[in-house]
Formats: structure tokens, sequence, C-alpha cells
């Protein structure tokens, strides 16, 4: 018997209804998996193919070594460790700051002469006077780049003017820094003994050096501008023009005090301090011999001994 279509339509909706259970029923069945599989670790497993594979290869590599190590020449290890070294990939070095470290080096030399030259002023003894590392840096610089960088003003500010202060003591020491290579040696004037000697621990033999050696030339340009010196003491006992009449300036010098905003020196007419006499007086009064200074090298301080 044929069924009605309202027989047909419920048909219909029962197979439906079946179709949807299933549905959400699969759904929810996946999401339960998903939910297991994601809660549980996942184990650490080992193949046992594998594992003897890994020892066979272990095994091979060791007795290959040996055999190298106790079986091999000895030319032959050294040429095979060589090729090692050479196809092994280069490391790069470090980069160092140089300005950073030259800074530092400079800084410590300044402390440690304010420490010695603060030594012998609580102890009351006035026999030696110490200057900054530029005083020699700007002269050194000025000499070697000549025509394309000018340090007349370096010179005349941390060489000249603080000579003013320290020239009547017996010694004057003005450490040298040799930037080519770090290498740092000492220029002393010795007043007492009318001489200028440069103390080098890397001095080659006295039968070997010729004035051309790079560390004795580059305490000779100091030295060059050292005499400059000189030259202004000696013409600060002169008259001056003062406005429309002569002045005679005895107690006064032109005295740099600094730059202007343009660059050039900022020198004053200004009276003397007593130092600043008494050093005029003495250089005044031996001029004559220390015009004959003459730069030398020491070959009897302790470090230039083989031994030292």
């Amino acid at each position: 018997m044929p069924k009605t279509p309202r027989e047909k339509e419920k048909d219909e909706r029962e197979v439906l209804d079946y179709l949807v259970e299933m549905i959400q029923k699969n759904a929810e069945t996946n999401a339960s998996l998903k939910l297991v599989q994601k809660m549980k670790k996942p184990v650490p497993m080992h193949s046992i193919k594998r594992n003897v594979k890994l020892y066979k290869r272990k095994g091979t590599k060791k007795a290959k070594d040996d055999d190298f190590e106790y079986n091999t020449p000895k030319e032959v290890k050294d040429l095979e460790m060589c090729n090692k070294r050479k196809k092994a990939p280069k490391q790069p070095l470090p980069q160092k700051n140089k300005k950073k470290e030259l800074e530092k080096e400079k800084q410590v030399i300044k402390v440690y002469t304010e420490i010695l030259q603060m030594e012998l002023e609580n102890a009351n003894i006035h026999i030696a006077a110490f200057l900054e590392i530029k005083a020699s840096l700007y002269a050194i610089k000025h000499e070697e780049e000549r025509g394309s960088v000018d340090y007349k003003n370096q010179i005349k500010l941390c060489l000249i003017e603080p000579l003013w202060y320290v020239f009547d003591y017996n010694k004057v020491l003005i450490p040298i820094h040799h930037c080519t290579n770090h290498h740092y040696t000492l220029l002393v004037v010795d007043n007492e003994k009318k001489r200028i000697v440069h103390m080098n621990s890397l001095q080659p033999l006295e039968n070997e050096r010729d004035e051309e050696e790079k560390y004795h030339k580059k305490a000779g340009y100091v030295v060059k501008h050292l005499m400059k010196f000189f030259q202004e003491v000696e013409s600060s006992n002169k008259h001056y023009p003062d406005d429309s009449q002569e002045a005679d300036i005895e107690n006064y010098r032109y005295k740099s005090v600094g730059e202007t905003n343009q660059g050039d020196l900022d020198d004053r007419i200004l009276p003397m301090n007593d130092k600043e006499e008494m050093v005029r007086r003495w250089v005044l009064d031996n001029f004559e011999a220390i015009k004959e200074y003459k730069l030398e090298e020491d070959f009897d301080y302790p470090q230039q001994k083989s031994l030292s």
C-alpha cells in the first residue's frame, strides 16, 4: 500500500533528525580526541636500529682516531694538524676601541705624575716638576702633520704656558707618547746639569743609534718647541708700546689665557705672579747656558740595562 504524502514527509524528517544527531556525536567525539591528544605529553621513543647505527659510527670514528694517534708518523700528523687549522673558520678578534684605551693610558700617567708631585711637595722637596702628556703630544703632531694641521695654539697653551710656573725646578719631566706603538718615553730638562736627556726603554745600542732614530727624533720635536719658551722669556724683558707712550712692563708679560671664538689665541698683557717672576729671573740669569742645552740619550738609567 503506497504511503501517503504525510507519511513520506514524516519519514524524511526522521531520517534528517538521525543524520543531525550522528553529525553532532561525531563532532563531540573529534573534539574529545583533540583535547586528549593536546593534553597527552609525547613520550620520547628511540629506535634500536638507530642506536645500533649510532654506536657503530662512534666506534668507527674512535678506531680511526686511535689509528691516527698511534700508527701515524709525527711529520704526517703535524701536516694534518696544520691543514685542519687552515680550514678552521677564523674567529673574529674583538675590536678594541683604541681611542678609549689611549685616553685611559693618558689618565693613568696624569694621575701617577700628580701623585708623585704631591708626595714631593708634602715632603717639602722642590727639585722636580711634571708636565702633562699633552705638552709633548701637540709638539710632535705639529711637526709630523706639518702643512695639514696647525697645533700652535695647543703648543702655547699646553707646553709653553705651564713652563712659566715650573722652569726654576732642578728638573722638569715631560712624558712623551709615541702613538705608533703605544710606547712612552720621558724627556728630562736637567737645569742642574744644564742638559736635556731622553729616557727610552727601547733605546737601541749606543753604537747603533743615529739622529733619525724614531724615538729620538720625536723627542727632538718637543725640544724644538721648548726653545720657544726661552725666546718668550727673553722677549718679556723688552719694552712694549702702551697706547701713545712706551711703558716698561718689567713685571708684565703676554699671557695666553685660552682661545677666542674664532680659534685664535686670547693673548693679554697681564702682571706676573711671584712664581712667574722667579722663573723669568732664573731663565734670564742662566740664559747663555740654556741656549747651549742639547738633547742627549740617557744610556745609564736602570731601565736601559739589559738585565732590568
